[in-house]
């Protein structure tokens, strides 16, 4: 599965501080959880800054905003996968968000990732790792998230690591 991650450079609100150096170790930890459990491994094909001209702010539906090529220039758009890394998502019914994917099935999964203001929500490359395996999930189809299993990947609160067997395919 090919994954392109892309660093909103300019995009509001001030998105200078994107970090750009744990590429290789979220896609390690991303294929830590899904070879164990599936046949699907992640290649990380591109890494790239992207700039964009969308005014903001950035929400949980902005991902074919950032991820289309007509407001954002520089997108790997032949991979199957595009995670694009932004200082801030703009909180979603009173709750923080840290990553978001664009649908059931998706191609665009947001994922909050900046040094300043503030830093980002989590910082262990482990759990970046973690949300950024379940966020495909959802770009899979899996829809997640009422699954009452804390131990599950795709539990409202990505803590587990078990993938689902509509998923693995068994």
């Amino acid at each position: 599965m090919t994954l392109s991650f892309h660093y909103v450079k300019k995009a509001p609100p001030n998105a200078d501080g994107v970090v750009t150096a744990r590429a290789r170790s979220l896609v390690a930890e991303m294929n830590r959880i899904y070879n164990e459990q599936t046949k699907i491994r992640f290649i990380r094909a591109s890494q790239r800054v992207v700039t964009t001209i969308f005014a903001g702010p950035v929400t949980v539906g902005s991902h074919s905003v950032l991820g289309g090529s007509n407001l954002t220039q520089n997108l790997d758009t032949s991979t199957r996968l595009r995670i694009l890394f932004v200082e801030k998502i703009a909180p979603d019914q009173g709750r923080e968000i840290f990553a978001s994917s664009e649908g059931f099935p998706g191609r665009n999964i947001l994922c909050r990732d900046a040094l300043k203001p503030g830093g980002p929500i989590v910082d262990a490359k482990e759990t970046v790792g973690k949300v950024l395996a379940h966020e495909c999930g959802h770009s899979f189809g899996i829809k997640g998230h009422l699954d009452p299993d804390e131990r599950h990947l795709m539990h409202a609160k990505p803590k587990g690591e078990i993938i689902p067997r509509t998923l693995r395919g068994s």
